[in-house]
């Protein structure tokens, strides 16, 4: 997994005051310094002196409990006999990312040691797939770019039907992940057997006594419950009685369960054709 490394850099307006505020730094909308020698104990020192130009820092707000944007490294610069660091914004999230309040639905965010109980520090280091985890939360995916450099933002819309079918394939595997852990956590008590890979119309067979429910699941990054559905789910819809969509909105911040029994989904619904299987005849 190439590319610079990422970073997690946390501060606190309580224990800072002002200067500890993301939200002017990023005002600024130009390249500075931000934090040194003169704030930092041993182990963060030690932390800034590792990091290379260019690699990518995640500015956390711990008094606010989430990401407010993106940094770049630009090395270390001398000022008033002080080395401190040099940062270039790249993008302020809007809204911020509550990473902390996703570690329930995204995998792997409760394995990132920035987002842990334990010794409090400034600077946090991540492995190569740490890092990629966390820049796809928060809308972020790198450039492919010969030297990995200059990260591309992908961040859409709020309400944009990001998931379920549309936008990249990296984050549509996200997006589905957390939607499934999601309705997985609603559906607690039902006994659970995944036919993801069986193509057979629905993602979860549910039991609970003698009830059943064949549960499709579409997960949507924004606000908006679009999403595509496929022949199989279609004709499920239409003729399976035990047949349920949920479909999980911003399921990757703060996701919502919309229920769609039956053929409900059908009859409520606009069916916009978007690809046709083509055979040339002979």
């Amino acid at each position: 997994m190439g590319g610079p490394a990422v970073w997690v850099y946390k501060t606190n307006i309580r224990t800072v005051g002002v200067d500890g505020d993301w939200r002017n730094f990023f005002a600024s909308g130009r390249r500075r310094t931000w934090g040194g020698e003169d704030t930092m104990g041993p182990h963060n020192l030690a932390a800034m002196r590792q990091m290379a130009v260019g690699d990518l820092v995640i500015a956390w707000q711990s008094d606010r409990r989430h990401a407010v944007g993106l940094l770049r490294f630009e090395g270390l610069r001398r000022r008033d006999g002080v080395q401190r660091m040099l940062f270039t914004p790249l993008e302020q999230f809007d809204p911020p990312v509550p990473i902390l309040d996703m570690r329930s639905t995204v995998k792997g965010l409760d394995r990132v040691q920035a987002f842990k109980r334990g010794v409090r520090r400034t600077l946090y280091a991540t492995s190569p797939e740490e890092g990629q985890l966390l820049l796809e939360v928060c809308g972020v995916r790198r450039a492919s770019t010969a030297t990995g450099r200059g990260p591309v933002t992908t961040t859409p819309a709020q309400g944009a039907a990001v998931g379920a079918g549309f936008g990249a394939a990296e984050q549509n595997m996200l997006v589905e992940t957390a939607a499934v852990n999601a309705v997985r956590a609603h559906l607690r008590g039902w006994k659970i057997t995944s036919r993801e890979r069986d193509g057979i119309g629905f993602d979860l067979e549910c039991t609970r006594g003698r009830k059943v429910r064949h549960v499709e699941v579409k997960g949507v990054r924004g606000t908006k419950p679009e999403f595509i559905l496929t022949e199989g789910e279609r004709r499920r819809a239409e003729t399976d009685p035990d047949f349920e969509l949920i479909v999980v909105t911003d399921a990757l911040r703060a996701p919502k369960l919309h229920h769609f029994p039956g053929a409900s989904i059908l009859e409520r619904s606009t069916l916009t054709p978007i690809s046709w299987r083509v055979k040339p005849q002979r």
